[in-house]
């Protein structure tokens, strides 16, 4: 009978804790020191939370969070939802790592992030799965690639290096994206447009190079299949290409080799 007492005083206790916790919960300090440590870490990111709850178990649940990059204030990146939780497994192993789930532009991004110790600047290893983004309401994209691009994307992505100095990391990505347009910098096989059903792209990081081992293009105007490398600048529109792929054009009724060369922000395709 004892020890059903004291099972029940240890319940009672905890319970009483967590409801504490709960109801004191300094949403306001948090919500300040989660910005503090954002712009201390990069002065020039304009960064903002709506409100700061904790979530069950133990988490962090912001919403309306909202990242502005001093290259392009306009085009903030925003999300409806983050919900943070610190890793069990990064606790026992004595790395901090944290799971995140995002909610943005009507899909989800599911993912963790760890920090490496013993690093001068720290390094960050990142895996995430997104699915059901809606490309066409993230105006940060379009900005970043100087062009309207919409449709639905899916994939995966892996990264590890510093926040700093993106480009010198190493890293992954396959991407699906469906039912959706992109427009063209200069006008190709008489289209200054293209509506696709599908783009699939595979993609690797390392020593600055992007490389595109496979890309493939499915739509009524074009299909097509592209690879090689881009090597990346801190400018990423001033990164050089070097690009060949196959194009079917059903309007001319001949398949074509593509070359692309100059840079992202100007590319220069030959026809052979």
């Amino acid at each position: 009978m004892r020890k059903k007492q004291i099972g029940a005083y240890i319940i009672y206790t905890v319970l009483a804790t967590l409801a504490f916790l709960y109801l004191l919960f300094p949403s306001e300090a948090i919500e300040r020191h989660i910005i503090s440590a954002v712009t201390q870490t990069n002065p020039n990111l304009a960064f903002s939370i709506g409100t700061v709850t904790l979530g069950f178990p133990p988490a962090l649940d912001m919403e309306n969070v909202s990242l502005r990059s001093p290259r392009y204030p306009e085009s903030p990146l925003k999300a409806d939802r983050v919900t943070v939780s610190p890793s069990v497994k990064g606790l026992l192993t004595g790395t901090p790592t944290m799971s995140v789930h995002t909610r943005a532009y009507d899909g989800a991004i599911r993912g963790g992030i760890g920090f490496k110790n013993g690093s001068k600047n720290p390094v960050m290893t990142i895996r995430a799965d997104g699915d059901k983004i809606n490309v066409g309401k993230c105006p940060y994209i379009a900005s970043v690639m100087r062009r309207t691009i919409t449709g639905t994307m899916k994939g995966t992505l892996t990264y590890d290096g510093t926040y700093d100095e993106i480009i010198k990391g190493s890293g992954s990505a396959d991407i699906l994206l469906e039912n959706g347009s992109f427009q063209l910098l200069k006008n190709m096989f008489g289209f200054d447009k293209i509506d696709f059903d599908r783009i699939t792209a595979t993609m690797t990081l390392k020593d600055r190079v992007l490389k595109i081992t496979q890309a493939e293009l499915v739509s009524r105007q074009l299909r097509g299949t592209l690879s090689g490398s881009i090597y990346l600048t801190p400018d990423i529109m001033k990164s050089r290409l070097t690009l060949t792929g196959k194009a079917e054009v059903p309007a001319l009724g001949k398949a074509l080799t593509v070359i692309l060369r100059g840079t992202v922000d100007n590319p220069l395709p030959s026809v052979r």
